[in-house]
Formats: structure tokens, sequence, C-alpha cells
């Protein structure tokens, strides 16, 4: 009995050396490079807001929204908006589009979107000419930024979108139509090609657009007539909310207001 408890003795000190040698052959860069990632930089895209799956909102400054998506295991990316200090993160970024009263940062870059800036905070900065250099070239990327961003606000036009979609429906053309909508909802329902075709070319008297209004940012609301083969007549409104994603502007809802 005392010779087998001597050896599960020696068994365990053997076992703890074995431990303290493996620990002590691993490189102390790994550990430091290891515990380095978990404070990665984000992109950052000023003037941007995005669209996705948020996983928690909440009121705070523009710091700590980038700080708390960059310690949150999972967080791809952040918005913030100025005027209400809200901050959005989120596990999924589907689409993201020009807003000059919001921020946004992410761990990827974003297809299908403009380039981002370099991240806010850059890691042995010195005074060196290199260093100044590179200064001289952020600044230059930020003011192309800042032209790329003018340049896409203005590319984002729902106005134009829904006029076009509509002026589609009036013609009955349903290719057309169908271009103006999100591809997701392409060819489904309402938005089917032969749907489009079939209904609005029967019309006894054409469908005519007779006022649009931009009621916020993403949504227009428009007012239309029309007379169906059989007669009846549709004085109708709808709400119509676009998105700006692919470098389009589409439509992505449309909820009739009036049964027509």
């Amino acid at each position: 009995m005392r010779q087998s408890g001597k050896v599960r003795t020696t068994a365990k000190v053997a076992t703890a050396l074995l431990c303290c040698t493996l620990l002590s052959s691993i490189p102390v860069r790994v550990l430091l490079a290891q515990e380095a990632t978990t404070d990665i930089e984000l992109l950052s895209y000023p003037g941007t807001s995005l669209g996705g799956l948020t996983t928690a909102a909440a009121p705070m400054s523009l710091d700590d929204c980038r700080k708390l998506c960059v310690d949150r295991q999972g967080c791809v990316g952040f918005d913030h908006q100025t005027s209400t200090n809200q901050c959005r993160l989120f596990a999924a970024i589907g689409s993201a589009r020009p807003d000059p009263a919001s921020n946004a940062g992410t761990r990827n870059t974003i297809a299908g979107y403009r380039a981002p800036t370099m991240p806010p905070n850059q890691e042995g900065a010195q005074t060196s000419t290199l260093d100044v250099e590179r200064e001289v070239d952020q600044a230059g990327a930020v003011e192309k930024t800042a032209v790329g961003a003018q340049e896409l606000a203005a590319s984002y036009d729902p106005m134009r979108t829904v006029t076009a979609f509509y002026s589609a429906l009036a013609a009955a053309d349903g290719e057309s139509a169908s271009a103006h909508v999100v591809p997701e909802k392409r060819g489904r329902g309402p938005f089917n090609v032969v749907s489009i075709r079939s209904f609005f070319g029967a019309m006894s008297q054409p469908l005519t657009l007779t006022g649009t209004a931009l009621r916020s940012r993403d949504e227009v609301r428009v007012s239309y007539e029309y007379v169906t083969d059989q007669g009846r007549r549709c004085r109708g409104r709808a709400d119509v909310t676009t998105v700006y994603t692919f470098g389009k502007t589409l439509i992505s809802q449309i909820k009739a207001l009036n049964g027509c």
C-alpha cells in the first residue's frame, strides 16, 4: 500500500514538471500576440449608416460605441447617430448607405460600398519623416472619402427610383419595374414580371402617377390612379421604402394605404 501511494505521488510530480516544461517552451511573443488580438482596430466609415442584423442598441458616445464593438465577441460592426448618440452593434452587415448624421466602423470592408478610411488610432505613431508622410497620405484619403461620400449621397435618390418604378408600371414594363426592386423580392408576388405585365397591361386607363412626396430619408409617399379592364377606378396612395445597396437606390417595400 505504501509503495502504491509513493508511485501515485511520483506520477503527480512528473506531470506537474511536464506541464511547467511545456508552458516555458511557448515563446513569450506568441502569448503577447494572442493578447493583442483582442484590441483590433475597426475600419472607419464616416458619414455612413449600416443595415443588417443588430444585436444591441443604446445611447453612448462614438468612442464608447467603437470600443464596445471591439471588445464584444461576435460584433462585426457598429454605427452611431450623431444627433441622438444612438449606438447600434451588428452581428451581420447587409448594406451601407451615405448618412451625414452617422458614423460607422466594421471589421471588414463592405462589399459594393466605398473604401474605408484608416483606423482612428495608429499603433506606434512617431514624429519621423515617414510618419509625417503617412499622415499626409491619410489626410488625402480622408479628403477623397469625403468627396466619395458626397458623390454617393447624390446617387442615392429615392424620388428618382420610385418615379421610374411607377413609370414602368404605367407602361406595363415588368422587367424595368422589377429592376428597381431589391434582388431578394424580384419575381415574387406583385413584383413578378409576368404579374406586372398582365395586370397593368390590361388597364382600360393606364396607371398615372399623380403625386410624389419625400416623407423621410428613405420613404416616398406616392399617389396614383388607374381604371382596370373591368371598369373599377382606383385612386390610390402608398408609402414606398428604399435602400442604398449594390451601388443603387432600390425599393425594399411598398405599403398600400387605401387598398389599391
